[in-house]
């Protein structure tokens, strides 16, 4: 019998995705989202595969408009850039994940940006940027980026801007409702276009939020009146659409141009497809380029509405295939309905390689994919089911001493919580029976013997701890740790004796020493040497002796947490890992290391003797997503890919393990498209213990080694009701007390467990005991803004 804590306490409050860009080979996503934080998304047919391969944090202040991702003949990756209503364009580093270069606009805030279309020389050419002070100012990108000229000031503010696919013209929408037309080379206004004559509705002030130009010549407009307007290249309306509500915000096209998308403030994603008059004339033998002839006209098709807030932005992406055993690029046939059987998602059915996507982010911080070529068809996919998830990690070797402790990493500061007490984990509690502020001797206070950026404090509710001492199950927050640097935390670790804390940001690297003696806790800052870089990620070894911290360039440092000294530092080529560390997961032992980066590169190290063991070959072109290593053996280690796919690797040996030998092709076809895609990893502490759980946000399962590998998962009741639910038990925010059922799992492998939360960790606090913390997306959504505008049903 399993139980479970189901924990709903936790801060939780994404934030919204402000821009997209797509990568110059159309394979990726970049998503900016209001916190500064700049998201890379690997683009995948259908559900399996999407993964995000890295991630720029964020930092206070920051307001990033635009995206824009330009190729590059030096860079395989291409070159990103954002604007900013700060007034800066900044260029990232993504393989540093930091800001490359950054060029004052001259011109206030910068709204939008568009890049000049690429010619034969990729890093010769101009970008474009909107500015707040009427004006379109060229910056030339060579190596760096300089300013160029700006063109002649208009009324009001430049807010969208877009070029001409020769790269001769350049087009800007304003605040004052017009939309002009510039000669690149001599800043002559061409032709000046009132976007307000072909809308139904009629404001004093009309907004251009959105340009976009055609391989036609067609010029695409969105604007404050919710009106789509298609113009030719000498600036005469085609056609004007009124299907939105609110104002148009963003605008894609489908790689062919005949079908361009418009997404706004009402929450809807609107598709526009032009059909020519050969088509409306009855004739079958339609063209399929996007030239427009005489009687084409650009019709309304149909409406998504998968956001419940404002649509901020849209792109197409083309998906490339995983490998040839992926389950979506089979052509896809009905299923049989079985019993118990996983239900048949709808976006398998148009899920395929080559496809193009449309991609649209929002102010309620998801990400939904549309099949471009049909979005009317079939339902989209929920791409990030659990939006900037803070990073949740145990100290397990607590639970010995009657306390299940918790660290939750945010983006500005650091929770440490007690989440269960001695009489959930089995132990006998305390004579008290609770906790009150006077065990914790951490006080709000300023430190003496430094210069700290970091405020130590202890964030008590009384009444939350009044209530603990009644249910003895509360969880109560026994430190916060509050940076205050500019630059948002980066990567945290907590030692699983719970001593140690660390975190990093982009600038430097931070460590805490933890101390618990007779309920009471104390924390004191550890000073770093200078030399100690920032980390991407960090880790701590068994017994928290060591502090492992994943740096830019592909440096791995080991430090010990006792003397402060750099015991060594791993310096791997350039082909062992190609991109940042993007995870690292230690033996129990404390002999190896795997570190595996965000392009697929898996490296073992070995602590003992400080050397390289193995480069680990490439499982199926996606990375690791989850590490563990065996229970029962610490030469064994348990990797999970974006594919879904489960391998088992031989560290010893140098090679793929028995199990994943004899198991590779059987893995039932519900594993490998697992709900929202595996993102984490638990083993059972118990000694010999073979038995792991597999989690995302949408679902878990249950895997026994020992046993052997179904042909069909066995899907259980993720509710707590009906036979296959694990016996429950919820905590925090009035889930005291819970529904119990029991599940016995008897000779079954490959459990499935669906969520109705979105679930944003699941560990094993004792042998048979796991937290699940999880947060109801309606909780979610009531912290946002009330969007624009409300859709009512029925009218």
């Amino acid at each position: 019998m399993l139980e479970i804590h189901r924990l709903r306490h936790l801060d939780w409050i994404p934030s919204a995705v402000i821009a997209l860009a797509t990568s110059p080979d159309g394979a990726a996503i970049a998503a900016a989202r209001d916190s500064g934080a700049i998201e890379v998304w690997k683009a995948a047919p259908g559900s399996v595969g999407w993964y995000c391969q890295l991630t720029i944090p964020g930092m206070q202040g920051a307001a990033i408009s635009c995206l824009e991702w330009c190729s590059s003949s030096v860079s395989r990756q291409g070159r990103l850039f954002s604007s900013g209503l700060d007034g800066f364009i900044t260029e990232w580093d993504l393989e540093r994940l930091e800001a490359k270069a950054q060029t004052d606009s001259f011109g206030g805030s910068v709204w939008q940006v568009a890049a000049q279309p690429s010619s034969q020389d990729d890093d010769s050419r101009d970008i474009a940027a909107a500015c707040d002070d009427g004006s379109v100012r060229l910056f030339t990108l060579n190596d760096s980026m300089t300013y160029k000229k700006a063109f002649p000031r208009v009324k009001g503010r430049v807010l969208s801007v877009a070029w001409s696919l020769d790269g001769k013209r350049v087009y800007g929408g304003g605040s004052d409702g017009c939309i002009r037309s510039w000669d690149a080379a001599t800043c002559i206004e061409l032709y000046r276009i009132t976007a307000g004559i072909g809308g139904q509705k009629k404001l004093e002030e009309l907004c251009v939020w959105s340009l976009l130009v055609l391989r036609s010549g067609t010029l695409v407009s969105g604007d404050s009146t919710g009106t789509t307007q298609f113009w030719d290249e000498r600036g005469m309306l085609l056609e004007a659409l009124t299907r939105h509500d609110a104002d148009v915000l963003a605008l894609a096209a489908a790689p062919s141009h005949t079908a361009v998308f418009a997404a706004g403030a009402d929450g809807q994603v609107v598709m526009y497809q032009l059909v020519h008059e050969s088509s409306r004339r009855g004739n079958s033998d339609l063209k399929e380029d996007a030239s427009v002839g005489f009687g084409d006209k650009w019709t309304y098709v149909g409406t998504k509405r998968c956001h419940s807030h404002d649509v901020r932005a849209l792109t197409v992406a083309i998906p490339v295939p995983i490998d040839a055993g992926d389950p979506t690029s089979k052509p896809w046939t009905r299923p049989t309905r079985e019993r118990n059987k996983w239900p048949e998602p709808d976006h398998r059915k148009w899920a395929r390689p080559g496809i193009p996507m449309l991609v649209s982010g929002g102010n309620d911080a998801k990400l939904f994919a549309y099949p471009a070529n049909d979005m009317m068809s079939y339902q989209p996919h929920d791409i990030c089911p659990a939006p900037e998830r803070p990073v949740v990690q145990l100290a397990p070797g607590l639970a010995q001493d009657g306390n299940v402790v918790m660290m939750a990493q945010h983006p500005t500061y650091i929770d440490i919580w007690r989440v269960a007490s001695s009489q959930s984990t089995g132990k006998r509690p305390e004579a008290e029976n609770g906790v009150d502020s006077d065990d914790i001797t951490l006080g709000k206070r300023k430190r003496s013997d430094s210069t700290s950026e970091e405020t130590l404090s202890t964030s008590y509710q009384q009444d939350q701890a009044s209530k603990g001492a009644q249910s003895g199950q509360r969880p109560v927050l026994l430190a916060k740790i509050k940076s205050k640097a500019t630059a948002h935390i980066t990567c945290s670790a907590f030692s699983e004796d719970g001593k140690f804390v660390a975190f990093s940001d982009r600038t430097k690297a931070r460590l805490f020493e933890l101390k618990h003696a007779q309920k009471q806790w104390t924390i004191k800052k550890k000073n770093l040497p200078g030399t100690v870089p920032p980390a991407h990620r960090m880790i701590f070894s068994v017994g928290s002796s060591r502090l492992i911290m994943a740096c830019s360039q592909g440096e791995i440092l080991v430090l010990d947490t006792d003397s402060l000294e750099v015991l060594h530092v791993f310096k791997l080529a350039a082909d062992d890992l190609q991109s940042p560390v993007a995870l690292l997961c230690a033996s129990p032992d404390g002999q190896w290391l795997a570190a595996g980066s965000s392009s697929g590169n898996l490296v073992i190290l070995n602590l003992e003797t400080l050397r390289h063991h193995w480069s680990v070959p490439l499982f199926d072109g996606t990375p690791a997503t989850a590490a563990v290593f065996h229970p029962g053996n610490n030469a064994v280690l348990i990797v999970t890919t974006a594919a879904n796919k489960i391998h088992v690797l031989d560290i010893a040996a140098r090679e793929l393990g028995r199990w994943s030998k004899e198991n590779h092709a059987s893995i039932p076809s519900e594993i490998l498209e697992f709900p929202g895609g595996i993102s984490g990893l638990t083993v059972s502490p118990s000694t010999g213990s073979t038995e792991i759980i597999a989690y995302s946000p949408r679902a878990m399962c249950l895997i026994d080694f020992s046993k052997p590998v179904a042909k069909n998962a066995v899907i259980a009741n993720g509710n707590g009701n009906g036979n296959g639910a694990p016996h429950l038990h919820h905590m925090g925010n009035g889930h005291a007390n819970g529904v119990h059922h029991h599940h016995h799992r008897k000779n079954k492998n490959f459990v499935l467990t669906p969520f109705k939360n979105p679930v944003l960790f699941v560990g094993y606090v004792a042998k048979s005991s796991l937290l699940i913390v999880e947060r109801p997306w309606l909780e979610v959504l009531n912290h946002f803004q009330a969007p624009v505008y409300r859709h009512r049903y029925g009218t």
